[in-house]
């Protein structure tokens, strides 16, 4: 009976304290923002209770340690930060690690892997290289590997990059959109025929990790990076379809002479199904989308294709 009287009491005291917010016009107290700080350097992730680790089986924990691990070596890539910590060091890497001006490792931007969920994704666009801003909530140097895991894994759930194309800046706000993930957005809804969700639907990466402006050291880099990282890159991804994004991106790919080999891919049409990495999949060229290239996948892939591609990923 106390116990009752007691909630009763409560409950009547905060209707009391609402009607008196509103009589008075006071503003409800806003939910505590996070703070720079948690920006930059976000706790570990809670890790998986023990239903659901008990339910992973023993290739999914495999395929996570594997993604966890390659994402650690390319954003603490350690090329790049000799190359920080050694200017003068010359190799395929110096010129575009040196378009950061960064004097010391705290003040790189780190190689970025991918962004969204690798993992599930049954779409990879594959573009040359990341672009890069002064104003993101991006990790740097030091950053350890747990912040890294939730930056860019979980990058498009809302946080680090609200509405699939705004990144959240360093003083807490969000920044206009950005024109390659809106682009992207779209491509990926009309390949998908409905709504795409970014970063579940899609996962975005690159064949060059490191950021410039204009893709300012790409060429010079693109073999000695893509040799390292990028079929391992494909063997973590779950993607059926790999979608090269802009003209550089296609030359790329089908300049590079690896073992295993890649496919040759047209501007038309894209491939028939075939193993790369691992898995059964396709890929297609698409247009930049800050190109004056056409955007569409429509003037790449003819309707018969497209049906297709949709089909091939539903069934995979």
């Amino acid at each position: 009976m106390f116990r009752r009287f007691l909630r009763q009491i409560r409950l009547r005291w905060g209707c009391l304290l609402h009607w008196l917010r509103q009589f008075l016009g006071v503003p409800k107290k806003p939910a505590m923002q996070p703070s720079r700080d948690r920006i930059s350097q976000p706790g570990p992730i809670p890790a998986q209770n023990g239903n659901a680790q008990r339910n992973l089986t023993a290739s999914q924990g495999k395929a996570i340690m594997d993604a966890r691990q390659l994402l650690s070596e390319i954003s603490g890539c350690e090329i790049a930060r000799s190359h920080v910590q050694n200017p003068n060091r010359g190799g395929p890497c110096s010129e575009i690690v040196a378009t950061q001006n960064a004097e010391s490792w705290a003040e790189f931007q780190v190689p970025e892997p991918w962004s969204g969920y690798l993992l599930k994704a049954p779409i990879l666009f594959l573009s040359s290289n990341p672009s890069i801003s002064n104003t993101e909530a991006y990790p740097m140097g030091p950053s350890d590997d747990s912040h890294r895991w939730n930056f860019f894994d979980n990058r498009f759930d809302g946080y680090w990059i609200q509405n699939g194309n705004r990144p959240r800046n360093q003083d807490n706000t969000y920044g206009r959109a950005v024109p390659y993930w809106s682009g992207i957005r779209n491509r990926a809804t009309e390949l998908l025929g409905r709504d795409a969700i970014p970063g579940l639907d899609y996962a975005l990466s690159e064949i060059v990790h490191c950021k410039s402006q204009r893709e300012e050291g790409v060429q010079a880099a693109i073999n000695a990076c893509a040799t390292r990282y990028l079929f391992r890159l494909l063997s973590c991804a779950s993607a059926t379809v790999l979608v090269l994004v802009g003209r550089k991106a296609l030359a790329h790919w089908n300049s590079l002479n690896m073992n295993p080999s890649l496919p040759r891919v047209p501007d038309r049409d894209g491939t028939d199904p075939q193993q790369i990495a691992g898995r059964l999949r396709r890929v297609v060229f698409l247009g930049h989308p800050t190109s004056a290239e056409p955007k569409l996948f429509s003037h790449w892939v003819c309707q018969t294709r497209m049906e297709e591609i949709r089909t091939f990923i539903r069934n995979a």
